[in-house]
C-alpha cells in the first residue's frame, strides 16, 4: 500500500467509523427484530405471503447496506476500535438467537436426533427416524432414547429416510448433544465456535494479503450467515474453516494437515473432493508430500465417508434420494429438469443424464483451476471461489445456507457480485407462503430465478468488459 493510500485510510476513518457503528446497530436490531417477530413461525406455520416480506427485507436490506459501503471498507483503518466493532457486532448477532426457536427451518431435528445416536454408541445410518417411531420391539438403550427425545423424533423432516450426514457432520451433532442434550442452543454454540475459527482464518488471510481486515465483516456479520449458520445452525457452518485450513496448509506444505482437514470438509458434505485437485497443485511436484497428503486425506475419508456410502446399498437412503431427484430454489435448473422429463426434449432418464452432465461440468471446472502453477494466496482463494461459485450456481439445489461454500472467499477477494447473493437469497424464504397456497410452480419456474440471476448477469457483464482482477 502506497502512502497516499495510508494517508487516505486515516483521514476517513473518524468519519467512517462513526457510519460502521451505525451499521453494526442496523445489524444487530435487524437480527432481534427477526428473532422477536417471527418466533413463532415455524417450517409448517401457515402465513400469508404479505408476512413473509418483511422478513426478507430484514434480511436483504442490511445486507444491501453492507455492500453499498463496501467501497469505504478499504478505507477505514482496521483499529482496535473498528476491529472490536466488527467482532461484537457479529457477536451480539449471533447471541440475540438464543433461548428462542428456529426460524422456518426443521433440519435440526434431525441433527438433534442424530446427534444423541452417536453420543450413546448407536448407528445413525442403520435405521430412519421413522422406524424407530413406529417400532413396537425397541428395547434397552435405544427405546429409551426414543421415549426421551420423542418430541424429537416426531418433527424429523422426510423421517423415512435414513441420515444423509457424513460422519464429521455427525461428531458436530454428538458434541452438541453432550454440550445441550436435545437443545437446538447446543448446535448453535457448535457453530458459533466454528464461526469465529472461520473469523480468525479470514483475519489471517487478509493480512496476508496485506488488505483491510474489515473484509471478513461481509461474512462475518452477513445477515443470512448469521441466520442461516447461527439461528438455524445448518452444518454448512463446519465447512468454511477445514476448506480454508486446508488450503493455507497445503500453501505452506503441510501435507499430512491438509489432507487431514480437507478429508475432515467431506466429512461435513461431500462436495469439497472437488478441491483435491487444488491441493495437489499447491503441494507442487513434491512426490513425498503429495503422497502423504493423499494417504491422510484417504484415511480420514473413509472414517467419515466410508460407513455413509455403505448405507446407500440398502433402500431408504437419505444421500441416494438426495443425489438423484432434489432440487429447490434454481429455476434454470427446473426449467431444463422439465425439458429433459416431459418437455420437448424429454427421454426416459432425461433427469439423470442432465444431473450428470452438471457434476461433470463441475468436476471439469475443479480440475482446470489445477492446470497451472498457483501465484499466491489471493490465487489460491480466487481459484477456490471459482469452483464453489460454479458449484452453487450449477447444484440443483440453492439454499440459502450454501451460500457458505463460496462467501468466505468472495468476502477476503471483496467479489462484490457474488457477494450480491446475500442481499438476493433472503427472496427463498418467498418458497414457504407460496407453497402452503399450493403455488410451487410460481416459486420453483420464476421466484426462485431473483436470488440468481442478478449475480450472474453482473458476472458475465464483467467479464465481458475484461473484468479478471481478484479484488473488486
Amino acid at each position: 500500500m502506497t502512502n497516499h493510500e495510508s494517508a487516505s485510510r486515516l483521514e476517513a476513518t473518524p468519519y467512517v467509523t462513526s457510519a460502521l457503528c451505525g451499521l453494526a446497530a442496523v445489524l444487530v436490531i435487524s437480527q432481534a427484530a427477526l428473532v422477536w417477530a417471527y418466533a413463532d413461525l415455524h417450517h409448517d406455520t401457515p402465513a400469508p405471503f404479505v408476512s413473509f416480506l418483511p422478513l426478507v427485507l430484514l434480511l436483504a436490506v442490511p445486507a444491501a447496506l453492507g455492500l453499498a459501503a463496501a467501497p469505504w471498507t478499504e478505507r477505514v483503518a482496521p483499529t482496535r476500535t473498528t476491529i472490536a466493532v466488527m467482532v461484537l457486532t457479529g457477536i451480539a448477532m449471533r447471541i440475540v438467537a438464543f433461548g428462542s426457536g428456529p426460524l422456518l427451518e426443521d433440519d435440526h431435528y434431525r441433527y438433534l436426533w442424530d446427534g444423541a445416536l452417536v453420543a450413546h454408541g448407536f448407528d445413525p445410518y442403520l435405521r430412519a427416524p421413522l422406524d424407530v417411531a413406529r417400532s413396537g420391539d425397541l428395547s434397552g438403550p435405544l427405546a429409551r432414547l426414543a421415549a426421551e427425545g420423542r418430541t424429537v423424533l416426531e418433527r424429523i423432516n422426510f423421517p423415512e429416510l435414513r441420515s444423509i450426514y457424513p460422519g464429521t457432520s455427525q461428531a458436530l451433532f454428538a458434541l452438541a448433544h453432550a454440550l445441550m442434550p436435545w437443545r437446538l442452543d447446543g448446535l448453535r454454540l457448535v457453530a458459533g465456535v466454528c464461526d469465529a475459527v472461520t473469523l480468525i482464518l479470514l483475519v489471517h488471510v487478509l493480512k496476508r494479503m496485506g488488505r483491510s481486515t474489515l473484509w471478513a465483516a461481509f461474512y462475518w456479520v452477513n445477515p443470512l450467515m448469521v441466520l442461516t449458520l447461527g439461528n438455524q445452525a445448518h452444518i454448512d457452518v463446519a465447512l468454511p474453516p477445514l476448506v480454508l485450513g486446508a488450503l493455507l496448509a497445503a500453501q505452506a506444505q503441510r501435507a499430512v494437515l491438509s489432507g487431514l482437514l480437507l478429508g475432515l470438509a467431506v466429512g461435513v458434505k461431500i462436495w469439497p473432493i472437488l478441491l483435491v485437485p487444488l491441493v495437489a497443485r499447491l503441494l507442487g511436484a513434491n512426490a513425498r508430500r503429495v503422497g502423504l497428503a493423499a494417504a491422510s486425506f484417504a484415511l480420514v475419508t473413509a472414517v467419515v465417508l466410508g460407513p455413509l456410502l455403505i448405507s446407500t446399498l440398502r433402500a431408504g437412503s437419505g444421500l441416494t434420494v438426495y443425489a438423484g431427484s432434489w432440487a429447490n430454489n434454481n429455476a434454470s435448473y427446473a426449467w431444463a429438469a422439465w425439458a429433459v422429463r416431459e418437455g420437448p426434449l424429454a427421454w426416459p432418464g432425461g433427469e439423470v443424464v442432465l444431473r450428470m452432465a452438471l457434476g461433470l461440468v463441475v468436476g471439469s471446472v475443479a480440475i482446470w483451476q489445477a492446470r497451472r502453477p498457483v501465484t499466491d494466496t489471493a490465487d489460491i482463494l480466487w481459484r477456490a471461489l471459482i469452483i464453489t461459485a460454479t458449484l452453487f450456481y450449477l447444484s440443483p439445489t440453492q439454499f440459502p445456507w450454501y451460500a457458505a461454500w463460496f462467501l468466505p472467499f468472495a468476502a477476503v477477494l471483496a467479489n462484490r457480485p457474488l457477494l450480491l447473493a446475500s442481499v438476493l437469497l433472503p427472496v427463498y424464504y418467498l418458497f414457504f407462503p407460496l407453497a402452503a397456497v399450493d403455488r410451487m410452480d410460481a416459486f420453483t419456474f420464476g421466484v426462485a430465478s431473483l436470488h440468481a440471476v442478478p449475480v450472474l448477469a453482473w458476472l458475465a457483464w464483467r467479464r465481458a468488459r475484461g473484468r479478471r482482477e481478484v479484488f473488486g
